[in-house]
C-alpha cells in the first residue's frame, strides 16, 4: 500500500486548460493487477484509458458491447471509447471515459461550478476499472 501512495504522491497534477491540447498529456500511467493504465490531460477535461491484452474475453470488444457491461466495476459515465491510442506509446487495445459529464468541470462549457477530478482521484478509479479487468469472467 505505501508504494501505491508513494506513486500516487509523484502524479503530476491536472490542469485544466481552455482548449484541447495538441499532444494529449499523461498524467499517470502504471499497472495494477498486471492491467496498464493511464491517466491523460486533453486540456479541458481529463480521461482514462485502461489497457486490454491480447487474449483477454474483452480484447477487441466494443465500449457498448454486452460483454464489457458485464464488468463488475463501471467508471464515472461508463465507457466511451475502445480502440487503439495513438498517444505516446500506448499500444493495443483500450478502454476509455472521460471526465466532461453532467455536474464535472470543463472549460468547453465553462461550468465553473462542475466538479474537478484529482489526478489521485482517477487513479483510484483506474485501479478499480483495472481489477474489474483482471478479474473478469465471461
Amino acid at each position: 500500500m505505501d508504494t501505491i501512495i508513494r506513486k500516487i504522491s509523484k502524479a503530476t497534477p491536472m490542469v485544466y486548460e481552455d482548449d484541447f491540447l495538441a499532444e494529449p498529456k499523461i498524467l499517470f500511467r502504471d499497472r495494477y493487477k498486471g492491467i496498464e493504465f493511464a491517466v491523460i490531460n486533453v486540456g479541458p477535461h481529463p480521461c482514462a484509458y485502461v489497457h486490454i491484452p491480447f487474449g483477454h474475453p474483452l480484447y477487441l470488444k466494443d465500449y457498448r458491447d454486452e460483454a464489457v457491461d458485464k464488468l463488475s466495476y463501471r467508471p464515472h459515465g461508463c465507457f466511451t471509447f475502445s480502440n487503439a491510442l495513438s498517444i505516446s506509446g500506448m499500444e493495443g487495445w483500450w478502454l476509455g471515459w472521460d471526465y466532461a459529464h453532467f455536474n464535472d468541470y470543463t472549460s468547453l462549457l465553462k461550468r465553473i461550478d462542475g466538479r474537478r477530478w484529482s489526478t489521485a482521484e482517477m487513479i483510484l478509479e483506474c485501479m478499480l476499472v483495472a481489477s474489474a479487468i483482471a478479474d473478469y469472467e465471461p
